[in-house]
Parts: structure tokens; C-alpha cells; sequence
């Protein structure tokens, strides 16, 4: 719905019979600031308002509900959602961060209008645009159905502009998405007396009896927990509108349950807890209440995890992410100052061994300074192959490890973090040789390509080691600093396994990637703004909403930021690569569009360069799309196999800097896919949606759905199908 200056648009979809209840969700894509505020509520609109003065009011959308010609729900975002309509419209995430406007009317309602309003020429005079997907309510009756949206809300008596200056959830959707290392963080920063901040947890379908629900979380390690503030965390859970049991606080949660939640919270780890409500329920709240005056530094609560289980229902284990299930076939080969070993060969990619360091007494480890756990395979590993570790450390020292290779790092992405007071140690053997061996201590020396921390499309941290020479063994040592004494707080890391892909399929997607700074004094230079944002989220195919963005800042002549690329397989000689991205609109021309570097590789050796000729590929007129601030799909043909992309920036000799480029996606075999289909069935009983099951004499209305994902039209192309059984 693309309008500009004092104007309007809007869609309107048309359902069929919807019943009263039934939330149909509308995914969408607006102004990200916008939508982080709407997500919160009454709360996120006041923050907005207050310190980054949206105007929501002249940029809005609204949400109407009908029942044939009869409006039965109207609703603003300019009053977040929140007027007096018959029913409730709430932004919400799903667990890969897309947001969608949930509209559940109190009445039957047939269609849904959503309108972009602009009232006003908005402050940079640019066209306001709201994307529209697609419409969509639940029919399955999947009970096992892990949560698939979040939210949050707050409000109190006492709300100003200073005291919400920290106040909110921060990265919903973590909470309930593939990445068991990232988090939700729901802070109630200083608000006072009688205020409160919940993150909403919701479930597609009600539980089931006995059903119980799993909640991982951590209070912020830099905090000091006190039992008051442990008394102001609670959960509540509600079926609809309706609470169902008490509110549980954390408090009353280890009395009952002869738990010592506050010693748990101030080790520093994450505390699972189990709670049975008392009633079906499809939704969580968990968060915070002020219920004394509570100090500026209130603790802030990660929520990592929330599952729903019981008989029906068991817990399940997350699969590994390497397309051969044989990948993580690493055995143990010796380990020191390490708990739960046995959870690095599991089948479960979540779970992990925890090594330990630090001044001797405080851990008990006998003035030992060191954990380690070393592992192995059966075979010899030959040179080039990679091995991933998967682990959790320091986040502020993985975020900047992950723009070079150990020993690699720009200095000035290091600065505060005390890198030689806790650090890891990375070994590759043959036998008892070692072959290869790193250190995140280095922050300007000893550089080897061969160790690099690198992400996978959900941010997970691996170890990526690629020794020059044949192994079988890689040995990961968490080290704190003897020097710090015996007094210091002691340090862990979790490792959760070692794996290498088997697969040789030349298709396999883009599993991991870095990035990286070259042509400047690694040690000395500043680098600004220069750098990739999010990198994960090009590897994100699931969510067309995410991309990192690379950006060259004020690097000068010579110097590049780009990213890394990295396949688990070696393509065919004559694949296609399809590189998307987009930039800010205007200023770039042929020589400008120089500084944009496309390159292939196999290891590390360069295999190609995109020749970008008078910026018309393959018919695609490169410049233009630039220009004009569109998606560009660049097809990129090596010409020879290669394992890894890159796409940098680099400043040329006087000619401006390119600008920041958002990267969406880096795939491969984009020719070998031209006939790609995709297809399913829906089925409709009776002509009412609602209807999921039949007993005998109902019209069943089954619909064939055939989508060419592929580059080229399908001719002479056949379907044909059954009737399922029991069907006449």
C-alpha cells in the first residue's frame, strides 16, 4: 500500500465464514521503529511518542473487521491498537522476527480492510509505504504446536520520559526461536510503585490436561539479584481473555518447591523452571511488577526458552543443522574441569558441556585456571575440511570475534573487553601433534584464516577450524587469568559438539558466514561505522524482512568490509550463484558501482569476480535497480567450483564511497532449479472453515495448490490425484 504525501490505501480480503474468537493474523512490513514501538503496546506507543517522536498519528494504520458490508471491528495504531473496538488487534513476532497485526473480533466477520493512512507530509518528505503479505488463521489442531508468536505490554502510575528510557522487551521473538543461546531481555528499569512490563508468550491451540509448561531463564550476569526484586518477577497464564490460576511469582516459586532460585540467578547460568497451571490455557505472561519503589538498576530478565509439554505432548530435542545426520560423529578423547560431558554426543544440538575456570577455591578446581574437553573422530580429517564447534561465551566478545579470523580482529572492536582475562584456546591435533592452534587473546598477532567464529542462519556461534594439514582432534580450553587472584569471580563457556558436514550434495544452502576488514592497520586504524550488521540474517531465508547490511563507513582508498559466504559442499563447475540485495536510492553510477565486489572462492583461494561490464546483466539493468532504491538479483556464474562468496566494499580512488548495501540472500544452483515445484493441499468442509473434522454426509472441498519456484514456465505439465480414503 504505497502512498505519498496526504493520502490513503488500503486492501481488503475477503475470508469467508470466520467465527467470533478467531484471530486471523495479517503479516506485514512498515517502518521498523514503528513496528519495534507497536509491539509493545500502550507502552511501546508512550515510548515512541515520548523519546522518538514517531508521530504516529500522521503515519497510522487501521484494522477494520467485516461482516459482509457491516463493520463489527475498527482500530488505530495512532492509539496502538488499544480504542474501544468489539475485540482485540495486537502487532505481534513470530519465531523468526516477522510481524503481523492479530485481529480477533468478539462477532463472525467475513472480511478484513487494512488501510495505510498518512495525514501529513512526514518529516523527511519520503513515501510511506506499508507491505501487505498475506491473511491467514489457524485450522490445524495440532495440541503439540510449540508457541508461534510473542508480544508485550506495561504500563504504572508513575510513567515519564526518564523513566522509560530502558523500560521494555528487547528482542522478543528470541524468546521462542530456533536458537536456544539467544534471548528475550524484559526490563522494568526504574518504573515505580504499581508499574509492570509482561512479555506475552501465545499458543496456536489450548493445552492439555496435566499439561506443564518449561520456562528457561537468566537474570542480566552484571546485576546483583536481591529477594525483593525475585519477588516482583512472576508468570501468569490465561485461556482468551481469562486468567487462569494465580500469578506465580519467583519468590513463592522456590519456597514451594525447596529451590534456591536466588543462588541459581546469582551464579550467572540459566534457571529452568516448571510450572503445572491449574486450568487450559494458550498463553504465558512472563515479567515483572513493581510492587516496592525498586532502584535504576532493577534487573534485567533474559527469557530464553518457553515450552509447553506433557503425556501428549513430550519434550522434544532440537536436530542438528548439517543435512548428514552422521555429521556430529565426534567421540570424546579427554576433558578437565568439565560438567555434563556426556551431552556433547547426544542426539539433542542443544545440549552442552560447560567448561570451567577461574581462581582455584571459588570453583573448587584446586587453583586450576583452566577447563578444557577435547574431541575427535574415528578417522583422519583430511587438510581443507572443516570441523564446527558449536559455543556460548562473552556475547560482546563473539560479536567481534566474528569479524575476523583469531588473531584477525580490528583492536578498536575489542575496546573494554578484557580479552586476557578470559579467553579460549583452540588446538587441532593429529594424534597427540599439534597442527594448528589459536588463541581470542590475540587481537592483532599471529593471524591465521584457518580458526574463524562464524554464525549459522539462527546466530549461532560456532568455531569454525579448517587446519592446512590432516587432523582427527580439536581440544577447546576456557583460560581465566592466574593473575587475577584468588578471589576473582570465576569464568565458563558451554560447548555443545563438534561436527563436520558429509554431505557432498554441490546444492547444499549457505550455512555460515563472518566478515571482515582488509587494505588497514589492524591494530592501529579506527573503523567507524564500518561494518555488517546482523550477518545472520543473510542466511535468514525463512524471514524476506531480515538482512545484514555491509558498510565501508569512512574507511579510506584501499580499504573493504565484506562479508563471508560459506557453503558446506563444493558447487558444480557451471553453477549460478543469485546474490540479492538492495541499497539506499540514487547516486551510483558505473564507476561508483566499482566499489562493490562480488567474489567466489574454494577455500581461500579466489576463483572469480563479478564483472559488473556496463552495469546490464543478464539483461538486468543493475544501475537502475540500485537507483532506484529496488531489490536488485544479481545471477553470479563462476565459472569454476567454488565453496564461498564474498560481497564487500571497497574505497576507490576518487570515486565516492558505494553505499551500505542490505544483503538478502546468497543461494546456489540457481539454474539447476529452473523447473522447481512446490505444491499442497487445503480443504474446506461443509464451506465453513471452522470445520475441522467430519462424522459421514459432509462436502468435503479439496483445493490443488501448484507453485513454479523455479526460472522458467512449465510446459505440458499434468496433475493428477486421489480421493483420500474414505472419501466418495
Amino acid at each position: 500500500l504505497l502512498v505519498s504525501g496526504p493520502t490513503e490505501g488500503f486492501i481488503e480480503m475477503d475470508l469467508g465464514n470466520v467465527p467470533a474468537n478467531k484471530t486471523t493474523y495479517v503479516r506485514i512490513n512498515y517502518d521498523d521503529d514503528v513496528l519495534d514501538r507497536l509491539l509493545g503496546g500502550s507502552l511501546g506507543k508512550l515510548v515512541g511518542d515520548l523519546a522518538n517522536n514517531l508521530l504516529l498519528g500522521n503515519q497510522y494504520i487501521q484494522v477494520e473487521a467485516l461482516d459482509g458490508s457491516n463493520i463489527v471491528l475498527n482500530e488505530n495504531s495512532s492509539d496502538a491498537f488499544e480504542g474501544q473496538a468489539n475485540g482485540v488487534v495486537s502487532l505481534v513476532e513470530d519465531n523468526i522476527g516477522r510481524y503481523y497485526i492479530a485481529i480477533t473480533p468478539d462477532s463472525d466477520y467475513t472480511s478484513i480492510r487494512i488501510t495505510n493512512h498518512v495525514e501529513a507530509l512526514l518529516p523527511t518528505g519520503k513515501k510511506a509505504s506499508l507491505d501487505v503479505y498475506n491473511a491467514c488463521f489457524e485450522i490445524g489442531d495440532d495440541f503439540c504446536f510449540p508457541p508461534n508468536f510473542t508480544s508485550y505490554k506495561g504500563g504504572g502510575a508513575n510513567l515519564s520520559l526518564g523513566d522509560l528510557s530502558e523500560v521494555g522487551v528487547k528482542d522478543p521473538y528470541k524468546a521462542i526461536s530456533g536458537n536456544s543461546s539467544e534471548y528475550s531481555e524484559i526490563n522494568l528499569g526504574a518504573l515505580g510503585l504499581l508499574s509492570d512490563v509482561y512479555q506475552t508468550i501465545y499458543f496456536s491451540q489450548p493445552s492439555q490436561v496435566d499439561d506443564h509448561v518449561q520456562i528457561r531463564l537468566m537474570v542480566e550476569p552484571s546485576s546483583a539479584l536481591s529477594a525483593d526484586v525475585l519477588g516482583a518477577y512472576k508468570i501468569k497464564f490465561f485461556n482468551g481473555k481469562e486468567q487462569v490460576g494465580p500469578d506465580y511469582n519467583l519468590q513463592d516459586y522456590a519456597l514451594l518447591n525447596n529451590l534456591d532460585v536466588l543462588a541459581l540467578f546469582n551464579s550467572g547460568g540459566t534457571v529452568t523452571l516448571d510450572f503445572e497451571p491449574e486450568g487450559t490455557f494458550d498463553r504465558v505472561d512472563i515479567g515483572a511488577e513493581s510492587v516496592v519503589e525498586l532502584n535504576v538498576d532493577a534487573e534485567p530478565l533474559r527469557v530464553y526458552s518457553v515450552k509447553r509439554y506433557g503425556d501428549q505432548c513430550p519434550l522434544t530435542i532440537t536436530e542438528s543443522p548439517f543435512e548428514n545426520s552422521a555429521s556430529c560423529i565426534a567421540e570424546l578423547i579427554d576433558s578437565h574441569n568439565a560438567d555434563e560431558v556426556q551431552n556433547l554426543f547426544d542426539e539433542d544440538f542443544d545440549s552442552y558441556a560447560t567448561l570451567k575456570s577461574g581462581a582455584g577455591f571459588l570453583l573448587g578446581l584446586g587453583n586450576q585456571y583452566e577447563g578444557y574437553v577435547e574431541m575427535g573422530y574415528a578417522q583422519i580429517m583430511d587438510a581443507g575440511t572443516t570441523s564446527y564447534i558449536r559455543i556460548d561465551f562473552d556475547d560482546g566478545v563473539l560479536g567481534a570475534l566474528v569479524s575476523g579470523s583469531l588473531g584477525n580482529v580490528v583492536s578498536g572492536l575489542l575496546d573494554g573487553l578484557a580479552l586476557g582475562d578470559h579467553y579460549f584456546k583452540v588446538e587441532a591435533k593429529n594424534a597427540d601433534d599439534v597442527v594448528l592452534e589459536g588463541s581470542s587473546k590475540e587481537d592483532g598477532t599471529g593471524a591465521t584464516d584457518q580458526i574463524r567464529i562464524v554464525q549459522d542462519a539462527l546466530g549461532r556461534y560456532y568455531i569454525a577450524v579448517t587446519p592446512d594439514q590432516d587432523y582427527n582432534r580439536i581440544r577447546i580450553t576456557d583460560v581465566t587469568n592466574s593473575a587475577l587472584g584468588l578471589l576473582a569471580e570465576p569464568n565458563t563457556m558451554n560447548v555443545y559438539g563438534m561436527c563436520t558436514e558429509l554431505s557432498t550434495d554441490a546444492c547444499l544452502p549457505a550455512f555460515a558466514t563472518s566478515y571482515e576488514y582488509s587494505g588497514l592497520n589492524l591494530g592501529v586504524d579506527a573503523v567507524g561505522s564500518a561494518g555488517v550488521t546482523n550477518p545472520e540474517y543473510a542466511l535468514d531465508d525463512g524471514n524476506s524482512q531480515h538482512y545484514s547490511e555491509i558498510s565501508n563507513g569512512t574507511l579510506g582508498v584501499g580499504a573493504s568490509t565484506k562479508q563471508w559466504i560459506y557453503f558446506n559442499s563444493v558447487s558444480e563447475a557451471d553453477d549460478t550463484a543469485l546474490i540479492k540485495f538492495k541499497t539506499g536510492a540514487g547516486g551510483v553510477d558505473l564507476d561508483v558501482l566499482g566499489g562493490l565486489e562480488i567474489k567466489a572462492y574454494l577455500g581461500n583461494d579466489e576463483v572469480a569476480t563479478l564483472d559488473w561490464q556496463d552495469g546490464l546483466i543478464n539483461g538486468i539493468n543493475v544501475l537502475d535497480l540500485i537507483n532506484n532504491g529496488d531489490m536488485v538479483e544479481v545471477p553470479f556464474t563462476p565459472g569454476d567450483a567454488y565453496d564461498r562468496i564474498s560481497v564487500g566494499i571497497k574505497t576507490l580512488v576518487g570515486v565516492s564511497v558505494f553505499p551500505p548495501v542490505e544483503l538478502y540472500d546468497v543461494s546456489r544452483c540457481y539454474t539447476l532449479s529452473s523447473s522447481k515445484i512446490t505444491s499442497w493441499k487445503s480443504y474446506i468442509i461443509d464451506g465453513n472453515v471452522a470445520n475441522t473434522s467430519v462424522s459421514g454426509g459432509e462436502e468435503v472441498e479439496y483445493t490443488i495448490h501448484v507453485k513454479n519456484t523455479g526460472t522458467e514456465d512449465l510446459a505440458g505439465f499434468t496433475i493428477s490425484d486421489e480421493l483420500p480414503e474414505g472419501l466418495t
